[in-house]
């Protein structure tokens, strides 16, 4: 079974999943009423096949099914709905980085894996500029605070519709639906010149920077393909000085 097979099973089990399981009041509400009708008419269909009728009338033997189904159809509803909310909070955590709260590189590898070739956008690989020298000069409690405020830093400055992921250590990706050098430039050229970081404990501040490797999906065919040429681009903009974005034409900046 490949990925894509695996991942329209899930999809489809899932919608099968919330028809049963409630969220929300009226869900819970509505979900008791049709469970309730299918009990009801379950006892009936047995009574009249195997013993011919209700022997007392309707009202004693439904108000013993209500009696007895109500409680157990709201602790069954109360345990279903507790079960799949602790369900989707495992499937978040599973893909998130705990540190920045961004999707993590499992997650990421599922967005990239779907079919790009019909998404115009660019691939953007980040880089934190000189992020050892903040560890090994201010600690590694310093670092991690760091990197807190650099998804912070992403998440305002980068479009809303971002795909935004720690890829490991100090590097990120995200995917954009924006393709043109024009589009990109404005939030990439924010990106690189960065922010200043507050360094707590220690009563100074450290100018934080990104080096950036950005390919669009246009350019190549593969996944693999698109994450070898922006690192490839990321490595010109280190080696042209750093703080700087490299994509599709671009130059070096003037020192």
């Amino acid at each position: 079974m490949d990925y894509e097979e695996f991942s329209r099973q899930a999809a489809s089990m899932k919608v099968f999943v919330s028809y049963l399981v409630p969220r929300g009041i009226l869900q819970v509400a509505l979900h008791y009423l049709l469970w309730m009708i299918f009990i009801i008419s379950l006892y009936l269909l047995q009574k009249f096949f195997f013993d011919g009728g209700l022997e007392y009338g309707y009202v004693q033997p439904l108000r013993t099914v209500f009696v007895i189904a109500t409680p157990c159809l709201l602790i069954g509803l109360n345990l279903a709905s507790k079960l799949e909310a602790q369900k989707d909070e495992i499937s978040r955590l599973a893909r998130t980085d705990v540190l920045t709260g961004l999707l993590n590189r499992g997650a990421m590898d599922a967005v990239l894996a779907s079919d790009l070739s019909d998404m115009s956008g660019s691939l953007l690989l980040i880089d934190i500029d000189h992020f050892k020298s903040v560890n090994d000069d201010f600690g590694h409690a310093a670092g991690d605070e760091c990197l807190r405020a650099v998804a912070k830093f992403l998440r305002l400055v980068l479009p809303k519709d971002v795909e935004l992921a720690r890829w490991g250590g100090e590097e990120f990706v995200a995917l954009v639906r924006r393709q043109n050098v024009s589009e990109i430039a404005p939030f990439a050229n924010k990106l690189v010149r960065g922010f200043t970081l507050p360094i707590e404990g220690h009563n100074r501040q450290t100018k934080i920077t990104f080096s950036i490797g950005v390919a669009a999906i246009s350019e190549v065919g593969p996944v693999d393909a698109l994450l070898k040429l922006a690192d490839t681009r990321l490595y010109l903009a280190k080696s042209w000085g750093r703080a700087q974005w490299v994509g599709p034409e671009a130059e070096p900046l003037e020192p």
